[in-house]
């Protein structure tokens, strides 16, 4: 699975895995890249752009001499109720993520939000958060740095201060044109947005209801639970 992972990461790399002890061979080899493994993750959870598009940037560091990171994102919403980030440092997964993972959602909910507010499609009363925002989204974030710095030995989390802010710029600039420039997936979006803050705002209204004359017992309320695996 590992190494299905990294023929996704480096698109056009062939990765064989020649296993003698049962005399098999797996080749893993995928021209499109982290845009091949999106489409793996969404078919395997039955689900479906809103939109019918992924979204798709790349950095990559011949344009930025600066030594900042390059990176690569791919990235759809769907009508699942939780959402999905998937994030690799230099190939590897960082999956309790970090500044990463960090730059990635500030820069989706910045976006967004800047799409909603510029057509005035917030219903008036109506707060979008980024909770909200982030709903149903499933998404796949590699980057490369040069002199990555990790939190604990099990290098599972990054804490490159810098990384946030590169990745936060340039993610949302180039989703912030794609929206602008793609007005029916931008509204697919923004409606599928607005549909869960609604959601959200009536589960919260009915809690005190839902609580009275149940004070020892209260009840199971839905709750949205967040993955980042």
């Amino acid at each position: 699975e590992r190494l299905e992972a990294k023929a996704y990461l480096h698109r056009g790399l062939t990765v064989i895995f020649e296993d003698k002890a049962h005399g098999e061979s797996h080749t893993y080899h995928y021209e499109e890249g982290v845009r091949a493994y999106l489409a793996k993750l969404l078919a395997e959870r039955g689900l479906e752009p809103v939109g019918a598009e992924l979204f798709y940037v790349e950095r990559t560091q011949e344009a930025d001499h600066r030594g900042l990171p390059e990176l690569e994102c791919v990235m759809a919403w769907t009508e699942a109720t939780d959402e999905t980030f998937l994030s690799f440092v230099n190939s590897m997964p960082t999956t309790s993520g970090g500044t990463n993972e960090s730059g990635l959602k500030s820069a989706v909910v910045k976006a967004v939000r800047n799409y909603l507010e510029f057509h005035n499609l917030v219903p008036r009363g109506l707060t979008i958060a980024p909770e909200d925002v982030r709903e149903g989204m499933v998404a796949i974030l590699s980057c490369y740095l040069t002199a990555p710095q990790f939190q604990g030995q099990t290098k599972e989390r990054l804490n490159n201060p810098e990384t946030q802010s590169v990745i936060d710029g340039a993610v949302r600039t180039a989703l912030e044109n794609y929206l602008l420039a793609n007005r029916t997936v931008g509204d697919a979006i923004a409606a599928r947005v607005v549909l869960a803050a609604r959601a959200r705002s009536a589960s919260r209204a009915a809690q005190p209801v839902a609580r009275t004359g149940a004070v020892s017992h209260p009840p199971n309320l839905p709750r949205k639970h967040a993955h980042s695996s």
